[in-house]
């Protein structure tokens, strides 16, 4: 209900000549992957840009959070290569959802490369980065993988 609600303020907006900022197409991206709705969210976000809102980290955010939920880690990562073609610097968020979709779905070498381009990028990686793999490494029974990269993060929280 919500969704259509804030679909139909969306259209009066723009029939009053109003033009929606990419905040307000962020929030219709979001709120259509709360309902399901991934092509209609994959397609406000594929042609804001025609309507002259260029999309910022956040609906990059919002993007590649909803695939990775509905499991579309390919697109995602897909999505995440485009964001540095076009020179939109990459958050922690960003890495974090990537690193937590892509060890959701067991491809936990592919999160590791992310990690890996993460701290290349200088962005810190936090609790949440490290939690996303030790937990799939541990429900895998990779433990050996899982001290590893305990010991590395001790390694460098003290360096």
């Amino acid at each position: 209900g919500e969704v259509r609600k804030a679909i139909d303020v969306l259209a009066v907006m723009i029939k009053q000549g109003v033009k929606p900022d990419v905040v307000t197409y962020t929030s219709l991206i979001d709120g259509y992957f709360l309902v399901k709705e991934v092509n209609k969210a994959k397609y406000v976000f594929n042609t804001i840009a025609q309507r002259g809102v260029i999309p910022d980290v956040c609906s990059y955010n919002v993007m590649l959070n909803g695939l990775c939920k509905n499991k579309m880690v390919d697109e995602a990562t897909n999505l995440f290569k485009e964001m540095h073609l076009k020179n939109i610097s990459p958050d922690v968020y960003t890495f974090n959802t990537l690193i937590d979709g892509l060890s959701k779905e067991g491809e936990l070498r592919k999160a590791r490369n992310v990690l890996a381009v993460m701290i290349k990028q200088g962005v810190k990686p936090d609790v949440v980065t490290y939690n996303s793999l030790l937990g799939t490494l541990w429900k895998n029974h990779q433990f050996d993988k899982a001290i590893e990269l305990l010991a590395k993060i001790k390694d460098q929280e003290f360096s």
